[in-house]
């Protein structure tokens, strides 16, 4: 999973400062992963606005015995700029191995 950000605000110093948290939930509801601060950018925007990709990707690896069932990733990006936050999720399915 890679993450792609934009709308984001630059600072007085013309940097953009964002940090992207991820949560992974397990079948039972239960929180499998918990990274607030999984992936941090701070540096130079485009010139023209434009999506930013993160510098980091997720890898997630399903093993056997692993729990059958729906799980759901969670991001969230904050811009530490202007101080908005959005989230977004999605679920998948895993299946007898």
């Amino acid at each position: 999973m890679g993450a792609i950000v934009d709308g984001y605000t630059l600072g007085k110093d013309g940097l953009m400062d964002f940090v992207i948290g991820i949560q992974l939930m397990g079948p039972d509801g239960q929180v499998v992963i918990d990274e607030r601060e999984w992936s941090h950018l701070r540096d130079e925007a485009p010139i023209k606005p434009s999506f930013i990709m993160a510098k980091h990707r997720l890898n997630l690896d399903i093993e056997q015995g692993d729990p059958i069932g729906e799980y759901t990733i969670i991001a969230n990006v904050r811009d530490l700029v202007s101080g908005a936050e959005n989230n977004i999720s999605y679920s998948f399915q895993v299946l007898g191995l």
